[in-house]
């Protein structure tokens, strides 16, 4: 079995027999096992779904990957998300799961910082840590791998902060995650899904080839498929979500920037608009570049302005989400308003279950189930 991990994970050749600090009963190998098999032994574990197992027990093999020998070393769930990076790109091709794996990884020790917190604080902190665990899933399976951590370090260590585990706080987070998920921005736009369509369709921007559609040139009524959307879909059917910037932005290589800031890994939180590009002024001077909808770092939520990126960065964003719920609701009811459901029919906890299991798992409209 260790054989096969090593096959896999050549790093983990790393951690074999390094000891820890005094607190833990075991090398650093052994308790990274332990962790794999505590998790995989959760009730909880069935719940989840198959790529989603295979995130924990990735995260649960590279959790404490840079940690340092026989010291207690704080900061290493940083340098230990840095190299998951590079790790889940073996198993990820979809770099939104490889963000996945490095959150998890980044912040798995959220039941600390928790526990430590001042009361005067608490709910400032659950707020963070709904929001680092955003993502559909994340929370199931950060509380799977908490319980299972704390398993593995010693039984006298599980068994003095096992109450933690049993904290109402730990329902809180559910609830304020639920609270996120009733007003969930619940945007379904279109995508390419062939990239080999738009190989036809390049462009040079000071040295850098782009793959560029304008749809200034394309016929309300042309077929997408040539492009590589959804074949059989028009233009003016088209629904995009993008990030726009005029050509002097573009001109400056903002593209790479918003490449970057698409990236968990970079706390990028960026502005989006939902546009159809049959309206043709919207790209008269402006330029735009196509955004996923499953990105969870793409945020629409300030009171202020919903697509600018005013008051959208890090450092607030979590207070942003808890903000007065009218100011959340636009995109909620029109999606509502668009399936023909009265809005006031749907209770929160409803909607909030129907966006966990929907944006979790899909993000084409034609494939949400009523």
């Amino acid at each position: 079995a260790l054989n096969t991990i090593i096959k896999a994970l050549p790093e983990f050749i790393n951690i074999i027999g390094k000891k820890q600090n005094p607190v833990h009963s075991y090398p650093l190998d052994i308790h990274t096992l332990l962790v794999l098999a505590n998790s995989i032994d959760n009730p909880d574990y069935k719940k989840l779904t198959t790529i989603d197992k295979i995130m924990l027990k990735l995260t649960c093999l590279i959790h404490d990957i840079s940690k340092c020998e026989n010291i207690a070393d704080e900061g290493h769930y940083n340098q230990s998300a840095i190299i998951s990076k590079g790790i889940s790109k073996r198993f990820f091709t979809n770099p939104f799961a490889q963000d996945r794996v490095y959150d998890l990884v980044k912040n798995h020790h959220w039941l600390e910082k928790l526990n430590t917190s001042y009361n005067d604080k608490k709910n400032e902190t659950i707020r963070k840590i709904a929001y680092r665990f955003r993502q559909p899933n994340d929370y199931d399976i950060a509380k799977i791998f908490a319980k299972a951590d704390l398993q593995s370090v010693s039984d006298k260590f599980f068994n003095e902060h096992k109450k933690t585990l049993e904290s109402k706080d730990i329902d809180l987070i559910d609830e304020e995650l639920d609270w996120f998920y009733s007003t969930g921005c619940a945007v379904f736009s279109d995508s390419i899904c062939a990239k080999s369509k738009l190989e036809n369709h390049k462009q040079v921007l000071d040295g850098v080839e782009y793959k560029v559609i304008d749809f200034n040139k394309i016929d309300d009524n042309e077929d997408m498929g040539k492009y590589g959307f959804q074949k059989g879909k028009k233009k003016k059917d088209l629904y995009l979500l993008v990030h726009m910037m005029n050509e002097k932005g573009a001109a400056q290589g903002n593209f790479e920037a918003v490449k970057s800031l698409s990236s968990s890994i970079n706390k990028g939180v960026l502005s989006q608009s939902l546009i159809t590009p049959c309206y043709k002024k919207t790209f008269m001077d402006s330029c735009g570049v196509l955004l996923s909808n499953i990105n969870t770092n793409i945020i629409t939520m300030s009171p202020s302005n919903q697509t600018s990126g005013v008051e959208k960065g890090f450092s607030n964003i979590a207070q942003l989400l808890h903000n007065d719920k009218n100011y959340r609701t636009f995109f909620k009811d029109q999606f509502l308003k668009y399936a023909n459901i009265d809005k006031d029919s749907i209770a929160d906890i409803e909607f909030a279950n129907f966006y966990r299991k929907n944006i979790a798992k899909k993000n084409k409209l034609r494939t949400i189930s009523r």
